[in-house]
């Protein structure tokens, strides 16, 4: 890997900067969204962490835009709990891939 300390500094120099990158990517999607960019932040954090979906509550994630996000292409369940009122939804993002 490193063999030498400027060798170091150079790779972590470039971490920092594909990290900047990275959180600015992050930034325009999600302030460019409007209704959706508290949806697409929690999406977008669990996305990057490995998962394939997230769950969110009815105060995060309303009827309409659960609706939205399936005509957009994702995979959305309601979460209902032990007395089958309805309490969040799950959203899946890489469920069954089209392309693949």
């Amino acid at each position: 890997m490193c063999k030498t300390r400027k060798e170091l500094n150079e790779f972590l120099a470039e971490i920092k900067e594909l990290r900047k990158k990275e959180n600015q990517l992050i930034e325009n999607f999600e302030t460019s969204t409007g209704d959706f960019s508290e949806i697409f932040h929690y999406i977008i954090k669990w996305a990057l962490e490995g998962w394939t979906y997230c769950t969110l509550t009815y105060e995060t994630c309303s009827r309409e835009q659960a609706e939205a996000l399936t005509k957009m292409g994702f995979y959305v369940l309601e979460e209902l709990n032990c007395f089958d009122v309805l309490c969040g939804y799950r959203i899946y993002w890489d469920l069954w891939d089209e392309e693949e």
